[in-house]
């Protein structure tokens, strides 16, 4: 590898460590970079925003993926079969189609408010330019994989340890919070911990979402700083400072 050409990860750091000279090559060492993005308020709020954002989707994603498996494995609910073909479906959708669809079905022109409106309503019911939209969007797009993981787990787990929990006299919510839950948890953790970092690294619904509500994530401020003119590669942009 030419050390004129570093790899991402290594120009990445020395971009931070050293100043950046006018024609591109490594000055004097320096923390200027990480004093000023400890400094910024901005890249606070962003890192809280882009924090939340990534917990809630993976939250949302989970309670509904889970819970859609529970429902397929464990009851004789009609339709069960239907969802594995919708999650195929679902998964086979490109993010280019998906996102803007919630945007068209949750936004100021689209169903959700025009029922809203129609049954007498003024205004917007939803928002969808906004941080729950965020975690709506991300998180729905999510529910899938969580279904299939959960779906695995519960079928390979022995029914009959909540069959006796029923026939000892325990209801469906205490059979599920003591044997269902904690049978699924390996999966439930690997899911919630891949979805978590994956919600962080987002940047297509943050983007096209958040933008429109003032909503700056890390990875929309990454974005915008290297879209200046110039880039402003080791430090965030000046007019993203709040």
């Amino acid at each position: 590898m030419s050390l004129s050409r570093p790899a991402p990860f290594v120009a990445l750091v020395r971009n931070s460590l050293f100043e950046i000279m006018p024609d591109g090559s490594s000055g004097a060492f320096t923390l200027e970079n990480f004093a000023r993005l400890a400094a910024n308020g901005h890249f606070l709020q962003s890192t809280i925003n882009s924090v939340v954002f990534a917990l809630l989707s993976t939250v949302l994603a989970i309670l509904m993926g889970g819970s859609l498996a529970w429902i397929v494995e464990r009851t004789n609910a009609p339709f069960r079969d239907l969802a594995y073909l919708m999650t195929v479906v679902s998964l086979s959708i490109p993010g280019v189609i998906y996102v803007p669809a919630w945007l068209f079905f949750l936004g100021p022109t689209g169903p959700l408010n025009d029922l809203y409106r129609l049954a007498g309503g003024s205004g917007l019911l939803f928002n969808v330019n906004s941080m729950a939209g965020m975690v709506i969007i991300e998180g729905f797009g999510w529910i899938p994989l969580t279904f299939l993981l959960f779906a695995a787990s519960f079928r390979m787990a022995n029914a009959e340890l909540e069959e006796a929990a029923r026939m000892s006299g325990a209801n469906v919510f205490e059979m599920m919070r003591r044997v269902s839950i904690p049978l699924a948890a390996p999966a439930a953790f690997a899911a919630a911990l891949f979805i978590f970092i994956r919600s962080l690294q987002a940047f297509d619904i943050p983007k096209l979402v958040g933008t429109g509500a003032g909503i700056k994530l890390l990875t929309t401020d990454i974005y915008d700083s290297i879209r200046t003119v110039p880039p402003q590669i080791a430090t965030p942009a000046p007019s993203l400072s709040p």
